[in-house]
């Protein structure tokens, strides 16, 4: 492959996640609220007026049993 092709590439994959990221917080006033989605889904552990911080313990379960699958294939 051509260093062009992947360097613009490269910066189109850069410039859509920009637009994401100024996007993204009109996108979550759309959704409905991630308190009322299940705990394994979504868990939030620090709130502090319109700052909320959360993660999935789904995707963390998710995440350790792949690691530990490689580890066991590796």
């Amino acid at each position: 492959m051509d260093w062009v092709y992947i360097t613009r590439l490269i910066g189109i994959i850069l410039v859509a996640i920009g637009v994401l990221f100024i996007l993204l917080p009109e996108i979550v006033k759309l959704m409905p609220s991630f308190e009322k989605a299940h705990p394994l889904l979504w868990y939030t552990f620090y709130r502090k007026g319109s700052l909320m911080i959360g993660t999935s313990p789904l995707l963390i379960i998710i995440g350790i049993a792949l690691v530990l699958l490689e580890k066991l294939i590796a």
